[in-house]
Formats: structure tokens, C-alpha cells, sequence
């Protein structure tokens, strides 16, 4: 039979070390009858190989089972056993097939598919043999091969494969670690721009020089381009394309603090004043006159730079050029020859025409229980007058002209008369559901006209509320009312509310205690951190149209609620002042302090900013507390020296390398003489598409 017969043939088992036939031939049939096997060339004999202990064969998951019987430790140390190969003929049998009746699993794919014959020449040392002439490995009655995990012994002088079945990658680099000694310390760092880059600093013409740190201390010199206490850029080599931002990830924004406090030894923008003919524009983008602007013509046209548009010049604003370019006048213009500097606004940028007065200031004094318990009432009262005659004033003015008033509250709202020349006269809202102004000509003073009046009514103010028992306040009506003054009265201002309690009052803007500790640390905590109502959200809006700016000072000693009332404050760009647990022997000179300071700085009302930039790029991101109808326009009802806005450029086109980026900021405001204004900004950046100058001119940690 052709089974027995196939039996009788000693098993041949080809050793790891030899450079084993292919065995990636497909199974052929088992003839008919016997054929008598066909000779097959003698292989050199190999040296022996070291003993193969079964029992250290690492297994791997999946390939073999965890334990092995006695009779496959024999066949693993029969089939790894030192032996030479003789040449035997094997022809004509059916190769073994893997089963599941044998006990072992089959071994594991290798990935690739069979090597046609003689694909790959024969290893070096090795004879070369017809891949017709060896047929697939006998299928005897021997049991197949366990699958030792081992990958199979290599043929045709093929390299070594992998364990899973591709050949080995190329080594890998080891990671390298960071080196704590080579991180930059921010204290040198800071220390170094303080020793080197203090003291003076030219910001540059045509292109904006590198600014120092914003740590240190130093006093610019306006050649062209602004103060970088002004307007600052993340960059100031400003890449060609935004590829080249993607792959560096490095953001390209601007930092405008437009009313910034000056060194003593700066200059302030200086004031411009046109006449009727107002600020020269381009026709197209409506840029403002700056350095960058090239006259052409004769000087009866002027060069965009930010749309390349040309514009003609007013025979009022006509000068002559010389024979540089330049006009002849520049040294009487400073729009010219600075970077920073004011316009006086003309009619048509003022509401409906009309030119606006000098804005106010409007204290509100929470008198209820918890204020006269801390000693906060007291204390405002007497240091108030004081702390007014450091009222913000114009650069070349000598005195403020700024107006103020005066109102308490608990659950009514109390107005003061302080135009009588001795003693002030108080008007009470008891209706805080629709609240009112009862008086406006009287209601709003100048401080040192009205002293006496205002020094009676605030000794008055003690005296009346020093035994109250109202515990119940309210918010919403007070802001209210302090709109409805300022509307009324048709000029802007800032609301300073001195507030102590949550507004429980049933009146609008009620809130309600919310305080869930249990809330905080869970992902629930965000709805504490969101407003419980839109109505102070929508009152900020209403402020914001009529020019109505809000500071709250809070003095708490329980829940308030600050993420309801914030959004008033956020929308008009005014600030929030908190003192947990408020004592007037504690806390009352850090008080005093911020409220002087809240007062006395510099300050612009009825706020619009706009910023223009060169073809290809655009601002698109605005971050800071303000109000936006539109996508260009940031408009806040108030902004002083400590209000910063983020804006964030982003690139439509490819720039050109070989002209700067040009940046203008425009703020539209009424100052605190009244008088309607324009703040210019100007900045130029050089275009690179260089790598390495980016990052060398880089202002994201300055």
C-alpha cells in the first residue's frame, strides 16, 4: 500500500544551522503508483550545533501551549539534536499537512507569500540545485513539527526573518531625555534683559525693532512705529505664509493696551487737530494717515500701504515733496514721523452728530446691615472727598472736569441733591421693579464746586443708616438706575457699586442661592461657574450702547454669586473687586487703594477699536472683556490703562518678503474732557520665510 510504503521512510529532520530547501511549494497529489525517487545532489556536511534544551523555549501566546508532554520533549530534542544531513531520495510524497489531531496548533502565518523558484541565488559556500527537483518534505506517518515559536530555518540565503514574520526595521535611536541644565532659567533670563536692554529704546523706522522684555524697565523713543507698551506682537519677523506658522506652531497676535501708563520720561500721543477737513483717510480701507504712507505725484496723491490703493490729498492737507520724497511739512505733522498720536474727531464721528460732555463718575453705596456691620459705610464716607481730587484729567489740562454723583441703597434707592451749596437733599425710589430718576440737573456735581454739600451729605449718611436691621438688598435696579442718570443726562461714564450681599430682593436681577459644595470637583462644577440668569448679561449690553461702564467692589461674607454678575461688568470692560469677609481695620487700606487707583487712572469712554491689517492677513480672534456686534468692531464702554485686548491674525494669501506687515490700530473714544477723539497705533514687521529668524524674533513668553 502506498501508506506502508510511505512509512518505512526514516525520518530526515534538516537542522536549524543547514541552509534548508524552500518549503513554500504548493502540496502536490500522491501519484498513482510508486515512483522510484530521483537523486538529489549530496550537501556538504555542517558542523555540529550546540545542543537545543526544549525545556528553555520561550513560548509565545498563542503558538504553543503552555504545557509539553513527554512525547513532544522527544520530538523537540530528536528534531534539535546535532546531526549531518545525508541526501536521500524523497520524491513523490505528499508533504504533511497540519492537524488538529496531532496535539500542536499550526505555526503561524509568516506574511508573505510563496518565493517563486529560483527567486533568490544560493547562499555563498552552498551548492546550487534545480528547485524543480525537490519536492515537497515527505508526509509519513510521523506527527507533524510542534510549532516551537521559532521562526523557520532560512533558504535560498535568505537573512534571518523576524519572529513575526517581517524582517527586522533599521535599529531605533534611543530616546533622548531632556536635560534640566540645558532649560533656561526665566529668572536669568529675566535678569539678563533688565542688565543688558534697560534704559532707552527706539522702536524703529521703516521696521519695528525687537522691544525688551515686559519685565523690564525701560523708556521707548517713538521713530515710527509705537510704543510696544502700546501694542506688542507675538512676532516680530512675521512668517510668509501660514505653512510656515502650522509647522513652527507659532502664533501670530497682537497685545493692545491703547491707553497704556507711560514712563515719566515718554511722551504722550500728542493731539492733532485738522479742523473741518478732519483725519486723513484712504478712499478705499479707510486707514488713517501714518508713517508709512508714500506720497506720490507731486504730493497731490498719498500710497496706501495696507490695500496699495492711491488716494488724493486735500488741497487743505497739500505739501510739497523734496527731493527724497518726503513732504516738506513733516516736521509739523506728526502723523508723519511717530507711531502713536490722537486726532481730534470731527462731528460725524460723534452720535447723531452731536459732540458729548465731559462723562461722570456715579458712586452707589450698599447701606444695608452687613455694610454697617463691617465698617465698609464708614469708612467710604470718610475718605471719599479725598480720594476724588485725584480724579483722571486730560494731558494738558490742569484740573479735572470730570463730574460725579452720589447714591445709596438697600431695599430702595437713595438720591442726592448735592447742588445745594451747603447741605445735599435726598429723593428716595421705594418702587425698585421700575426704577427711575427723579432729578437730573443737581444730581451730577464737580467735586470741588460741590465739597461742602458732598462733605454733609456723606456725615449724614452715617448717621441715618448707622441702626438699620435691612438685611435684603438689591443689584439689578441700582445698575439701572445709574444707566438711566447717565442716558438721561446724554453723556457716559463709569458706575462704581460698593455691593455686600446676594440681591435676594424681588426685583430684576434677583438671584437665589446656588452654593453646592458637593458640585466642586465633579463634572457638574460648571454649572456653579455659569450665570443663573441673562439678565445681567443683557443689562451689560444696554450699558455698552449708552456708553456706561461697571466696577463692583464686593464685600461678601457668605455666597454672592459673581459668575451672574460678572457678565455686566465683562461686557462693559469694567473690573471686580472681591474682599471675602470684609473688615475695615484689616482690609480697609487695600481697599482705599484699589479705589484710588480705580479712579485716578487714565481712562477713555465710549470706546470702538478697530484693527487694520496689510493684504493676505486679517485679525479674526478677539480675547478680553468687551462687546462685538459685528466681526470687526470691539466696542467698550470704558477702557483704561490696565484693560488689555488679544487679537489674533490670521492669513488669507501668501505675504510678499519683500514688504513688511503693516498693522494700525484705531480707537474711537470720548476723553475724559469730553472732547471726541482718535487714538492711532502703528506697527511694521518684516516678512521672512525663514525659519530660524522666527523663532529668534519671537515675543510669545516676553
Amino acid at each position: 500500500m502506498y501508506y506502508q510504503h510511505q512509512q518505512q521512510i526514516p525520518q530526515q529532520q534538516p537542522s536549524l544551522a543547514t541552509n534548508a530547501y524552500p518549503m513554500q511549494y504548493p502540496p502536490q497529489q500522491p501519484p498513482a503508483h510508486p515512483q522510484p525517487f530521483p537523486s538529489v545532489p549530496q550537501v556538504p556536511p555542517q558542523p555540529p550545533r550546540q545542543n537545543f534544551d526544549p525545556n528553555t523555549v520561550q513560548q509565545q501566546p498563542g503558538v504553543m501551549p503552555n504545557h509539553i508532554g513527554n512525547y513532544q520533549q522527544q520530538m523537540l530534542q530528536q528534531q534539535y539534536a546535532p546531526q549531518q544531513m545525508t541526501p536521500s531520495s524523497i520524491a513523490g510524497f505528499v508533504p504533511p499537512t497540519a492537524t488538529t489531531g496531532a496535539g500542536f496548533p499550526p505555526a503561524p502565518p509568516t506574511g508573505f507569500p510563496p518565493a517563486p523558484p529560483g527567486a533568490f541565488p544560493p547562499a555563498a559556500g552552498f551548492p546550487s540545485a534545480p528547485a524543480a527537483s525537490f519536492p515537497p518534505a515527505p508526509a509519513g506517518g510521523f506527527p507533524p513539527a510542534p510549532a516551537s515559536g521559532f521562526p523557520p530555518a532560512p533558504a535560498g540565503g535568505f537573512p534571518p526573518a523576524h519572529a513575526s514574520g517581517f524582517p527586522p526595521g533599521p535599529p531605533q535611536p534611543q530616546k533622548q531625555r531632556l536635560d534640566p541644565e540645558m532649560v533656561p532659567s526665566i529668572i536669568q533670563v529675566i535678569e539678563d534683559d533688565r542688565s543688558s536692554r534697560s534704559g532707552l529704546f527706539p522702536t524703529g523706522f521703516p521696521q519695528a525693532e525687537l522691544p525688551p522684555l515686559t519685565t523690564t524697565e525701560f523708556v521707548a523713543q517713538d521713530q515710527g512705529n509705537s510704543n510696544p507698551k502700546f501694542i506688542r506682537s507675538t512676532i516680530y519677523s512675521v512668517p510668509l505664509s501660514n505653512d510656515i506658522t502650522k509647522a513652527t506652531h507659532l502664533p501670530l497676535s497682537l497685545a493692545l493696551t491703547p491707553f497704556a501708563k507711560l514712563h515719566q520720561s515718554e511722551y504722550p500721543p500728542p493731539l492733532i487737530n485738522l479742523g473741518d477737513i478732519g483725519p486723513v483717510r484712504c478712499q478705499r480701507c479707510k486707514a488713517y494717515m501714518c508713517p508709512f504712507m508714500e506720497f506720490i505725484d507731486g504730493g497731490r496723491k498719498f500710497r496706501c500701504p495696507f490695500c496699495k490703493a492711491n488716494s488724493a490729498v486735500q488741497d487743505a492737507y497739500f505739501a510739497h515733496l523734496d527731493h527724497s520724497g518726503r513732504r516738506t511739512d513733516i516736521q509739523h505733522r506728526p502723523e508723519l514721523f511717530l507711531g502713536s498720536y490722537d486726532f481730534l474727531a470731527t462731528k460725524q464721528y460723534c452720535k447723531n452728530g452731536i459732540p458729548p460732555k465731559q462723562p461722570a463718575f456715579i458712586f452707589m453705596l450698599d447701606v444695608s446691615y452687613n455694610s454697617v456691620r463691617s465698617g465698609l459705610v464708614e469708612l467710604f464716607c470718610k475718605n471719599i472727598v479725598e480720594i476724588l481730587r485725584d480724579l483722571p484729567k486730560d494731558n494738558l489740562s490742569a484740573k479735572s472736569t470730570m463730574l460725579i454723583g452720589l447714591a445709596t441703597y438697600d431695599q430702595s434707592v437713595h438720591f442726592y441733591n448735592l447742588n445745594h451749596p451747603e447741605n445735599a437733599e435726598m429723593l428716595v425710589v421705594n418702587d425698585v421693579s421700575d426704577i427711575f430718576v427723579p432729578f437730573v440737573k443737581g444730581f451730577f456735581v464737580e467735586p470741588q464746586a460741590a465739597e461742602k454739600a458732598l462733605t454733609s451729605c456723606l456725615r449724614e449718611i452715617i448717621n441715618n443708616f448707622y441702626n438699620t436691621r435691612i438685611t435684603e438688598v438689591g443689584l439689578g435696579p441700582v445698575i439701572q438706575a445709574g444707566l438711566d442718570a447717565l442716558k438721561n443726562s446724554e453723556r457716559s461714564g463709569k458706575l462704581f457699586i460698593f455691593h455686600s450681599s446676594l440681591p435676594t430682593l424681588a426685583a430684576p436681577g434677583q438671584l437665589k442661592n446656588r452654593e453646592e459644595r458637593k458640585l466642586l470637583g465633579t463634572d457638574k462644577e460648571k454649572t456653579v461657574l455659569t450665570p443663573a440668569v441673562d439678565f445681567y448679561g443683557k443689562l451689560g449690553e444696554d450699558c455698552v450702547k449708552y456708553g456706561c461702564a461697571v466696577d463692583v467692589y464686593l464685600f461678601p461674607n457668605a455666597f454672592i454669586d459673581v459668575a451672574s454678575i460678572s457678565p455686566v461688568v465683562a461686557t462693559t470692560g469694567g473690573s471686580i473687586y472681591k474682599y471675602q469677609y470684609f473688615d475695615a481695620d484689616q482690609d480697609g487700606v487695600r481697599f482705599l487703594s484699589d479705589l484710588r487707583h480705580g479712579i485716578s487712572r487714565e481712562i477713555a469712554f465710549d470706546v470702538m477699536l478697530r484693527l487694520r491689517t496689510s493684504t493676505g492677513i486679517r485679525p479674526t480672534g478677539f480675547f478680553g472683556n468687551f462687546y462685538m456686534q459685528n466681526t470687526t468692531d470691539v466696542e467698550l464702554s470704558a477702557i483704561d490703562s490696565d484693560k488689555s485686548v488679544q487679537i489674533e491674525i490670521k492669513y488669507d494669501d501668501k505675504l510678499d518678503e519683500r514688504e513688511p506687515a503693516y498693522f494700525q490700530l484705531a480707537v474711537l473714544f470720548t476723553s475724559c474732557s469730553g472732547q471726541r477723539r482718535l487714538r492711532i497705533h502703528n506697527l511694521s514687521l518684516p516678512v521672512t520665510a525663514d525659519y530660524q529668524k522666527a523663532f529668534d524674533f519671537i515675543q510669545v513668553y516676553r
